[in-house]
């Protein structure tokens, strides 16, 4: 019996969609001190092209893709795929976290975030606990 692509994901492994080296990169390392496998592409483009092959249990993205204001590449990825969308930000209580939310986000971080705060919830979000 094969199994199906969701079954297949790898439960540990988190796509970082970021084009600025200078956020992606402390995320990625943060990421698999936690035991992470991570996945990293600058944008949303070639993301689409790649999901599939990665394969990940989850995609961490910052709101502030596309300028914050599109929204559209989180619906497009909630109509893909069943895997949870995380946005990370600077307010919490904007406008920019609830029209992410609503267009298929499932949570919302807001930073500064302590390292073993972030990978607990990652972890709950994926079962991992």
């Amino acid at each position: 019996m094969s199994m199906t692509p969701v079954e297949r994901r790898n439960q540990d492994r988190i796509l970082i969609i970021e084009s600025e080296h200078s956020v992606s990169e402390p995320l990625i390392s943060v990421l698999k001190k936690g035991g992470f496998s991570v996945a990293h592409v600058p944008a949303c483009p070639e993301m689409l092209i790649k999901l599939n092959e990665l394969n990940p249990a989850m995609i961490i993205m910052d709101e502030a893709l596309h300028g914050g204001k599109d929204t559209a590449a989180y619906s497009k990825l909630r109509s893909l795929f069943c895997v949870p969308i995380i946005l990370l930000g600077r307010n919490a209580n904007g406008e920019g976290w609830l029209s992410a939310v609503e267009a298929g986000a499932d949570f919302f971080f807001s930073g500064p975030l302590a390292d073993s705060a972030l990978i607990a919830s990652l972890r709950t979000t994926l079962g991992l606990c």
